[in-house]
């Protein structure tokens, strides 16, 4: 209850925060209902006989590192999708459906690349995939700034190929990398965490470009500064990956 509690209060916070303004006292009650509510699963998690979700797996480094990785994952992509849209509809005229389609080859490599993904993960482990994906969505989204200030959308559109190979090559690698990296009667837990995290990580990622557009002069510099952070969150994924993904050191499964 309390996990459900904390999740809620802080997706909450974050969604409505620039509608009801930082500062206002229902937004400041939600954050502190999340943390409160936090606070309290990690006391019953650390006291509890049979934990939903063991704390002690966060001290493996990968495990730690993939959980924000999977946040930082969510912040691009769901940032990303929630911005593109508005600023063809609204800046370039588009229609809904227009705009629609010219998403469409940031999916392309979604349909295949998770299959070669799996093949590479299990040949040469999971923290290049990993580095590289977040160092091709990062970019992929660098490319999409030339689209804020010229009608050219041929590297936006590369751009949009490239978010889609490096998010359809980190997801199912750190997926593989944090449920390898804890015991065998672990892995539902840290699956559902990884899970969890990468929907917080969305919440975050929609707050932010959302936030960032409200308080901006105009569509076109919103886009360019929530552009710049969202590449800036992918690039950190990507050191956060080669330093701690993979890491040696115990093997949970066989214990040396």
């Amino acid at each position: 209850m309390e996990a459900v509690t904390a999740i809620a209060a802080l997706s909450f916070a974050l969604m409505e925060g620039s509608a009801y303004g930082w500062g206002s006292p229902i937004v400041i009650a939600a954050f502190v209902l999340a943390l409160v509510s936090a606070a309290l699963f990690a006391r019953a998690e650390m006291k509890g006989p049979d934990p939903l979700l063991p704390l002690g797996m966060f001290r493996n480094a990968t495990v730690s590192a993939g959980m924000i990785a999977g946040m930082a994952v969510n912040i691009g992509l769901s940032g990303i999708l929630f911005a593109l849209p508005l600023f063809f509809q609204q800046a370039r005229g588009l229609s809904a459906h227009t705009a629609g389609l010219a998403l469409l080859p940031m999916t392309i490599p979604l349909a295949f690349n998770p299959i070669v993904t799996g093949r590479i993960v299990g040949r040469i482990g999971a923290r290049i995939p990993m580095t590289a994906g977040f160092l091709l969505a990062a970019a992929g989204t660098i490319l999409q700034l030339r689209m804020v200030s010229t009608s050219d959308y041929a590297l936006p559109l590369i751009g949009l190929f490239l978010i889609g190979l490096g998010v359809s090559l980190t997801i199912p690698a750190l997926m593989t990398a944090v449920i390898s990296a804890v015991p065998r009667e672990q892995t539902g837990a840290a699956s559902g965490a990884l899970n969890s995290s990468r929907q917080v990580g969305a919440t975050l990622g929609v707050a932010m470009i959302g936030a960032i557009l409200g308080g901006a002069p105009s569509m076109t510099a919103g886009m360019r500064l929530g552009l710049a952070l969202t590449a800036a969150v992918l690039l950190a994924g990507s050191l956060l990956s080669f330093a701690f993904i993979g890491r040696k050191g115990r093997n949970p499964r066989t214990g040396r």
